[in-house]
Order: C-alpha cells, then sequence, then structure tokens
C-alpha cells in the first residue's frame, strides 16, 4: 500500500503464506484491531514493512518458517510472537529505520534466533513477557533504553550492546544463555 495497511475485523485468523510481504510505503500496518491471529503458513520468508508504524496480534507459524521480519521507521508494537515449528526459525525486529526515534512495545516472543535492532541514541527496547531463543542467539542492539519485565533465555549467546542509557531488568528476572 501508498499509505496505510489496515487488517480489522476479521472472524478467524489472517493467514500469511510462502514469501509473502506486508507493506505500507508511507504509513503503518496495522493487524491487531479484532484480529484473532497471524499464521504465517509458508516455509520461506515473511516481511513486514512500514513507513511509520507496525501494530500485530498475536503472530503462529503453523509451517516451518524460515524468518519473520519487521521493519518500522519509527514503533514497532507486538503481542505474542511463537515461530515454533522450524528449530531454527529468525524473528528479525528492526524500528527507527529513519533515525528519528522508535520504541518496541513486545510481549512474549519465541523463535530460533531473535534480533532487535534500533538506530541508537533515541529509541526504548521494552520486553513485557519473556523472550526465549530455542536455537541460537537473542541479540538486542542499538537503543537507548531496554526494559525486560520477563526473564530472556537464549539457546546459545545472549548479546545486549550499543545501549546508550540504562538497561532495566525487573525483579527476579534471569538473564540467561545456555
Amino acid at each position: 500500500a501508498a499509505s496505510d495497511l489496515t487488517i480489522s475485523n476479521v472472524n478467524g485468523d489472517v493467514n500469511v503464506g510462502n514469501g509473502i510481504s506486508l507493506t505500507a510505503t508511507s504509513g503503518s500496518v496495522t493487524a491487531s484491531d479484532n484480529v484473532a491471529l497471524i499464521d504465517l503458513t509458508g516455509t520461506s520468508q515473511n516481511t513486514i514493512t512500514a513507513g511509520t508504524n507496525v501494530s500485530l496480534t498475536a503472530i503462529t507459524d503453523s509451517a516451518a518458517v524460515t524468518e519473520l521480519e519487521v521493519n518500522a521507521d519509527d514503533d514497532i508494537t507486538l503481542s505474542t510472537v511463537t515461530l515454533d515449528n522450524l528449530a531454527t526459525s529468525i524473528l528479525d525486529l528492526d524500528l527507527d529505520e529513519d533515525g528519528g526515534g522508535g520504541a518496541l512495545s513486545a510481549s512474549n516472543l519465541t523463535a530460533g534466533q531473535i534480533t532487535v535492532d534500533g538506530t541508537g541514541a533515541d529509541d526504548t527496547f521494552t520486553f513485557n513477557e519473556s523472550v526465549t531463543s530455542s536455537n541460537t542467539s537473542i541479540t538486542l542492539n542499538a537503543a537507548d533504553i531496554i526494559t525486560l519485565s520477563e526473564d530472556v533465555l537464549a539457546a546459545s549467546d545472549l548479546t545486549i550492546s550499543n545501549v546508550n542509557g540504562d538497561v532495566n531488568v525487573g525483579n527476579g528476572i534471569s538473564l540467561t544463555a545456555t
């Protein structure tokens, strides 16, 4: 879409097939108003890109998705993302692509590998629930403030890098790389 792409009032799941990209060149991508679930049904990469913000309801994969890439010039708001049908699936989140400031707000994230990148000095990452990689690493890179409200469990490496401000970790929270 040239401006906004909105998916709403769906009486079931939204199935996104093999290699599908959802793009709003200069606006937002929104699929959170009366949308129960986004189901990735293909076996390749899916990409969601917005010229402003991305706001998505719960996402799962009923197929062996290789990668879900979400790009936003500004903010990304995610409900639960569970990519567990392929052990090596990648969840790649890139916010503030235009360098003007961005915020990530995410619930539970699960994938084989998770990468979150901002542009640095003016970005905030808020993880309201757990972040789990089942196969390899978790990388949280280039933010001003990162807030972790629940456990972060990486199957191999856990990297938090290029944070200009604070990394806020809630009481009793574990940061684990096995």
